[in-house]
């Protein structure tokens, strides 16, 4: 696996992560949003309250709201473990 590989790994897996934290705490993330007197401090907010990295965050932010409803919680977590353990055979295989 190359760099750019594991790179787009690691930034699938923040993603879905942070996916996961917003579907978990939904009401906090639109208050949020909602008490929110821009984009930036939204943004910051988003961060603060999943504890993700702002591109994890500008994509909660920028995502229709329809993709954070219920879906089944083991279709996120298995995608998140196949991913970390494809980094963790990369870490293994070098």
């Amino acid at each position: 696996m190359d760099d750019d590989t594991q790179t787009r790994l690691v930034e699938r897996i923040e993603y879905l992560s942070a996916v996961r934290s917003a579907r978990e705490r939904l009401p906090e993330v639109a208050g949020v949003i909602m008490a929110a007197h821009g984009d930036a401090e939204a943004l910051s907010g988003i961060r603060s309250v999943l504890r993700c990295s702002e591109i994890a965050a500008s994509a909660v932010y920028h995502m229709q709201l329809r993709r954070l409803r219920k879906q089944p919680e083991d279709l996120l977590s298995a995608e998140i473990a196949e991913l970390e353990r494809q980094l963790e055979d990369r870490g293994h295989g070098d």
